[in-house]
């Protein structure tokens, strides 16, 4: 299987968000997509504030997929800053404190 491979953002107020939505005829599968969006401009999404811890993020992610009566945006570090772009990542590090306040709700998960 291929890694994902990151777009690089065309300013620097953009912020990616996955949309998380559930599928009737594959219930145990994850379906997910990546997104740019404009952080001032961005729809409403929620924030997760989470424990690094194997496993964590996933299950997070399934239990979210089968509540979701509706497609849901969330801003999960992890997975919406490209980690192996160093600067990329220091720069959305300096984003997060905006990332959360425009944030809908911030979900805390502990697993």
């Amino acid at each position: 299987m291929s890694s994902y491979q990151y777009k690089d953002f065309s300013n620097g107020q953009q912020i990616r968000l996955v949309k998380i939505k559930f599928d009737e005829a594959k219930p145990h599968a994850l379906n997910l997509s990546l997104f740019h969006t404009d952080l001032d401009t961005s729809p409403e999404f929620d924030a997760l504030s989470y424990t690094w811890v194997q496993d964590n993020l996933l299950d997070f992610l399934k239990v979210v997929a089968k509540k979701a009566a509706r497609p849901r945006l969330i801003w999960v570090d992890a997975v919406c800053i490209n980690q192996a772009n160093h600067s990329e990542r220091s720069k959305q590090v300096a984003l997060m404190g905006q990332i959360y306040k425009n944030a809908s709700q911030v979900v805390v998960w502990l697993g």
